[in-house]
Parts: C-alpha cells; structure tokens; sequence
C-alpha cells in the first residue's frame, strides 16, 4: 500500500577546502603537449563488489528532492494510531533517487520521524549502502544509518562505518569510517578516520584522525586529510616523491597543486637531497582558447657539493593562435651552468644533451605562401666540450667552433611560397634572412633565395619531374677582426648558381602468393639526375652549415649540405629500387625494402672547413633500407650504408682508406610483442670510426599482477656500458608500484651529432627509482612510467 509522505526541506552545505590533490596532477605531460589528460585508473583487475546485488536500476535522475514527495509502500501496512503506521515486508520509501529498502519500517505523521530495521539498504544516484538499522525524518530530509557498508556509484570508493548521516543529497558524514578502492574482500589499502566526510558537490572526501594501513598495517598517521573522490583536479598536497642517487643522495620532495582555476594550475614543489641541499621546483600551466602555456623553474639557493649558489633551469613552452592564419611559438631552456643536466639529469638521454636550444617565432600562412620570424639560440650544457675543445674555453680557440656553440640566428625570417600549378607549370620559392651573432667569431647576415619551376608529368604507372631552380646567396659580414678564415677577404662575398633535376620513376605491381596468402607485390625503379655547376665557396663564412649523416632519403637531396652556406656542385644519378608486399585483403604493407646508389660523373668538390667534402670519388656506397611487418607480433626495421670495394672513406680524415669492412653505417632493430602488454625490442647500430652499440630493452608480464622490466644498453666501441636498468612493477585492482634499479654514463656529450663522446674519466652512476601509487588517492615517487615509455619502445 503506497504512503504519500510530506516534502522535505534541504538546508545548504557548507564549503569546504581541499588540501591534497589527485593522481591526474602528477602525470608528466610529453614534449610538445600543453595539457595532459591523465589516464583514468584502470579497475579492469577488480572484483565486483555484492552490494551491487542490491543496486535497483532505473532510478530518476538526482534532482530537488525538497520540492519532491516521500512515497513509501509494503506488502503490509498497520495503523496503530491516526499518527503511527507499521510498514512489514519488503518496504520501499522513496524520494526521487534516494531509495530506502527494508523488511520494517514505523513511521510518524506528526514528526516525520521513522525507523528501519532488518535487512536496511539505501541508495541513490551516488551511494549504494546497506546497514542493520536506518532512523531519520521525512522533513527535513535527513537518514542516520547504523553499522554501514558502502559502495560510491561513480568509482571505486567503497567501506564501512559506525554511522553514516545522510545530511542532503550531496554530503555523507561517518564516524569510524574507512575508504579504499580496493575489493572488499582483498584490503591491500585502507584509509581509517574517526570522521569522515563524502563531498559530492566538491568530489572530495575529508577525513580527521586519519590513519592509513596496507595489508591491515597502520603506516600514516594524520590529524587531517582530503581526498578526490573522482578524476578532477583538486588543491592540496600531492603524495611524497622518493628516490636516489649517488650523486644527490636520498631524494625527498613534498609537492603541493594549486588547482587556481578551471584553466591554469600551479604545482610548488619543496626537494630535499641529502647530499647537495634544498631545492624548489615549481610548474606553471595555463590554457585558453588562444594559449598554451608549460613553465617549469628549479631553483637551489646553494649547492653542498660545490659550494655554488643559485644552480636551476628553466624551460617556458607557449603556443600562441592569434586567428586561422597566425601564431606564435616560443620555447626557452635554460640552465644555470653547463654541469646542471650532469648533476640534476635523470635520463642518459638528456645527459648527453650538449646544447640547450631555445627559439621564439611568430608564423603565419595562406593558401598559398608561410612564413616565421623570430630567432634561435643556444647554450652549451655539456662541460666535456671544455675538454674536447683545443687550447681553452673560448669558442675562438675550439678546433672546431661551429659544433660546439652554433650561432645565434637573430633575427630569423623564412618566407616560402608553395609550390603553385599555372598551365601545368608548379613555381615556388624558398627564401631565409638571417643575423648571425657569435662572440669572438666572425658575424654577419645572410640572404638565401631558392626560386625554382618544375613541370610534373604523372600517371598511376609512371611520374617525370623536371625542375629548375636559381639559387641567390648574399652575405654582409662584420667583427671581421675575428675572422679565422684568410680566404674571406671582404665583407659581401655571393653565390648564384643554377640548380637542376629530373626525378622520375615508373610503378609496378602484380599478384602474389605467399604461405597461402594473396598479397599484391610492387616493383618501383626510380631514377634522380642533378645537376649544379661548380662554384669556388671558399671564400664563403660557415655560420650554420653541417655535412649530415647519408641514408637513403638523402639519395635525393639537391644539396650534400644542411643550411646556407654551402651548395654542394654535382653532376651525378641516383638509382633507386624499392619492392613492396602488401596483403590483398586489408591492405596492410607486409614488407618495404629500397637499395639505391649515387653514380658520380664527376667529383663534387665544394668543401666545408674542417669538415672536407661529401662523399664522392668512386661512388660506390649502396644504401638499403627494409621493414619488415610479419604480423601484429613480430616486425624489423634494417639500414645500411654498404660498400662493395674493401677502399673506404675515412669519415673523420675524409681520406679514403683500405679497409676489410664493407659496411660504413648500419642499423638494425627488431620488436616481438607478446600477451598483452609483452613486448622485446633489440638493436644493432654502427657508424665506421664513430659507434657500435647493443641496446636490448623489454617488459616481460610474468602474471595479471606481475611484471618485470630491464635495459641493456652498450657500446662496444669505448667498451663501456651506457646504460642498463632492471626492475619490477606490480599492478593490481587498488596498488601499483615499480621498482627500478639503474646504472648509467653520466657526463657524456654528443658533440659531433652521429657519436657518443665519453670522456676516459666518466664514472657510472646508480639510481633507485620506486613509485607506489594507492589508485584513488594518488601516487608518489618519480614518475617512473614516464621514465619507462621513454626507454622501452612499445612499453604500455
């Protein structure tokens, strides 16, 4: 028999303030992303929770309950006066979401007051509780529940109380109460509190005389914490950061998130290393519609080890939109001195970082044209390029000044126009200003224009690309007192000169079986003339121009060089072949290999200083590239640089020499994925007289829960090992931790952009990396899955 109950009034809550902020804040964004969205925490590894027997699905949505009846109804229902009814077997009463379900239940008219017992479960559009007895009042609407067990509707939250007072729809208060993620059944983690709040307006959960257990033991003790009880960003503490080095000691850092507003936040992180002292690192971060913005500033007021004051970095990332055509760019890094990285780096990789670059640009584009001015500089962070460099620290007195400390290009402007189709003629041109400045060296400005025409001929068999292009260079040099080179004798040396190609190439394709499978294989000759004429460029300055690395791209580059200085001359053919297996039905490309040479008619002969020149003379060097998909499990990459005769060129003398090895640069990589997450990846690289390195790196899942994760990384060139790293990570419904011991080269620089540089003195150093994390609560430690995905390839 239904009940028609009176409505209820529903007083405010009153604001709270958050002191610790969730997990999400703590995920290190990638290079190059404003704002990272943290992954949600995966439960895919829990049990479900039997309160969920009772849940009732197809409640109404939450709503005001005070402008909403109370409606009870049982299978029996007694009047034991004009003001009191006994409600017996299966009794319901409900207002909106807020469902109370019983075996008995007494209720008065006149006070509004009412009392359930036996089998007692609650529920609403968050909450899903059961309890041995359940009292309260109709109006206003308010529940007192005895001896509870809870589960949140929304996450994981779950655990018990003594009593649970169900103020409004919005605010839950417990006394001796607890809160996990965890499985009712598995209590791995658990946090105990004398009071305890539920906030679902603020999605936050405070607690007093808070005690936190594993595996039922106590380990924290607080007088007052607040918790997320969702995947939203919330102000407070975040959990400790742990770890150790043997260059800083024991690391110890107590973060702090300032949720400021919906669209910047503030992370203020006190570090403490036993060996060096006190640091603050601090990130700011801010997004609108126009902005991004990523500002991250160290700083350590004295340095123990070295007695130096005011070590740190700073790194400002903002990307700007002004409209559909406009932007900006600026990207700034910098450290205090150039053995901060050495001492404060956490990575091989970032060690080994010689110079920190730093840029800002506006850019603009249209349909038909792109430009960007602005400027770059950089600042040398290795100290073994004091070592390296001959005779002092002054870049005048390097051997070899330009790879040591580039240029600073201020300003820089690059205007392109696209390459536009008029009576099936495509025209475009390049064009780039620059104002070198550098102290003690030779500076000036450069203008470099490349206008060029080409008239494409293409079918679904065959393509013909003729093109031509005039290539304009002027200089307007100054600090001439400063100049190393005596053939630069006045202050507006020039360079014009044509350049022509004809890139052609015809397409190929057929039917193929292989292991009973259809596949369609392609057979692609291609073939690239170019031709420039010669021009004496001694006289030339070198601001920023290099001799790169050849692969096979670089088959069909017009120039041998990188930047403006020089135009290399050729007259010389590439022949190409490349052979693709793509399967019939999906389309997915099962094999793509390419080989390809560059036959000399005659010996280039512009130089760079230092350098020498491209390689030439024989021509005889074939470049090859493969990959190799087998199915979604295995696949391999392979490159090499071979040459036929045993008379190589020396990349250092640019001297040819006899040798007994064909191969001048190869590398070779191989992946296995394996169960779900399992992946094995090996790697070969070498370079003639620069490198040869094995790198092994895999992630082995040894069960759902258990995992193990390991590097080993070296050179067999300086006999060393670069790095090498083994741990074990553990992952289940409510806990994962990881745990990474690791030994790397530390002070190591790349000043030659193709090797490793390890100074004879390099010591190794060791680090412990541990991370726990209590799903729900947050995690503390130093990341250690960024430090993972950066090392593993395919690690997920």
């Amino acid at each position: 028999m239904p009940l028609l109950l009176p409505a209820a009034l529903v007083e405010p809550a009153s604001a709270q303030t958050a002191v610790i902020a969730p997990s999400a804040t703590q995920t290190t964004c990638p290079a190059g992303v404003m704002r990272c969205v943290a992954p949600k925490n995966d439960y895919g590894k829990c049990k479900r929770n039997d309160l969920l027997d009772f849940f009732v699905p197809g409640l109404p949505p939450a709503g005001d309950r005070s402008k909403a009846h109370s409606v009870a109804d049982a299978n029996k229902v007694t009047w034991t006066d004009k003001n009191h009814a006994q409600l017996e077997d299966d009794v319901r009463m409900q207002r909106l979401d807020a469902l109370l379900r019983t075996d008995f239940l007494t209720y008065n008219s006149e006070t509004t007051d009412y009392v359930a017992t036996g089998h007692v479960r609650y529920q609403d559009a968050g909450m899903l509780m059961s309890a041995d007895k359940a009292r309260g009042t109709t109006t206003p609407s308010v529940t007192w529940l005895d001896n509870v067990r809870y589960q949140m509707l929304d996450q994981r939250g779950n655990g018990v109380a003594a009593t649970v007072n169900q103020t409004d729809p919005d605010h839950s208060k417990m006394s001796r109460g607890t809160f996990s993620t965890c499985d009712p059944s598995e209590r791995q983690w658990e946090m105990r509190a004398n009071d305890l709040e539920i906030d679902k307006v603020k999605n936050e959960g405070y607690g007093h005389g808070v005690t936190l257990a594993y595996q039922g033991v106590p380990f924290l003790w607080l007088p007052y914490l607040s918790f997320p009880i969702d995947e939203g960003r919330h102000s407070g503490f975040l959990m400790p950061v742990l770890g150790y080095s043997n260059r800083r000691g024991f690391k110890l850092g107590i973060p702090y998130y300032l949720n400021l507003a919906p669209n910047y936040d503030l992370t203020v992180k006190p570090i403490e290393y036993t060996k060096r002292g006190p640091m603050l690192d601090t990130e700011f971060r801010y997004l609108s519609e126009w902005d991004r913005l990523m500002l991250n500033v160290g700083y350590m007021p004295k340095d123990d080890v070295t007695d130096e004051t005011s070590r740190g970095y700073l790194r400002l990332q903002n990307w700007t939109t002004f409209n559909a055509n406009w932007g900006a760019t600026v990207d700034v890094h910098r450290v205090s001195d150039n053995r901060y990285l050495r001492d404060f780096g956490d990575s091989f990789q970032s060690t080994a970082i010689s110079l920190l670059p730093s840029s800002a640009y506006v850019n603009g584009n249209g349909g038909w044209w792109n430009i960007a001015i602005g400027g770059d500089d950089w600042q040398v962070s290795d100290p073994s390029i004091e070592s390296v460099c001959a005779g002092g620290t002054s870049p005048r007195n390097c051997a070899y000044p330009s790879v040591f400390k580039p240029y600073t290009r201020l300003p820089r402007v690059a205007f392109n126009i696209l390459p536009q189709t008029y009576a099936g003629f495509e025209v475009g041109m390049e064009s780039e200003y620059i104002n070198f400045q550098r102290g003690y060296s030779l500076t000036g400005r450069r203008l470099d224009l490349y206008p060029h025409i080409s008239y494409p001929i293409e079918s679904l068999a065959w393509f013909l690309r003729p093109t031509i292009g005039y290539r304009i260079t002027q200089y307007d040099l100054s600090d001439m007192r400063f100049n190393n080179n005596p053939l630069i004798t006045g202050t507006s040396p020039s360079r014009r000169l044509p350049i022509a190609s004809v890139d052609s190439g015809l397409f190929f394709e057929r039917d193929a079986k292989l292991f009973g499978n259809a596949y369609i294989q392609t057979l692609e000759p291609r073939l690239f003339y170019l031709w420039v004429p010669y021009r004496n460029q001694d006289k030339l300055p070198s601001f920023d121009t290099s001799l790169p690395s050849l692969d096979f791209p670089s088959l069909f580059r017009t120039n041998a060089y990188t930047g403006g200085d020089r135009q290399s001359d050729a007259n010389q053919a590439t022949i190409a072949l490349t052979s693709r297996l793509i399967d019939a039905d999906s389309g997915d490309q099962l094999l793509s290999g390419s080989i390809g040479q560059i036959r000399y008619f005659k010996t280039p002969r512009v130089t760079l200083p230092y350098f020498g020149g491209p390689q030439s003379g024989a021509g005889k060097d074939l470049f090859t590239e493969l990959q190799l998909t087998i199915n979604k499990r295995w696949s391999l990459t392979w490159d090499m640089q071979w040459n036929p005769d045993p008379t190589a060129l020396d990349p250092v003398t640019q001297k040819y020499v006899s040798t007994s090895k064909h191969t001048d640069l190869g590398a070779v990589s191989v992946q296995h994925r394996f169960g779900s997450d399992g992946v094995v990846n090996l790697a070969y690289r070498y370079r003639r007289g620069f490198l040869e390195q094995y790198d092994a790196t895999t992630l082995i899942p040894l069960n759902l829960r258990w995992s193990i994760v390991g590097r080993y990384y070296y050179s067999v060139r300086d006999k060393r090992l670069l790095e090498a790293f083994a741990g074990v990570q553990y992952d289940s419904c409510c806990v994962a931790a990881r745990l990474v011991a690791r030994r790397w080269l530390n002070n190591v620089s790349n000043p030659f952009n193709d090797a490793v540089y390890i100074p004879n003195d390099v010591k190794a150093e060791n680090t412990v990396f541990f991370e726990v994390e209590f799903k729900g609560m947050g995690a503390s430690g130093q990341r250690t899955q960024n430090f993972l995905r950066h090392a593993i390839l395919g690690y997920q």
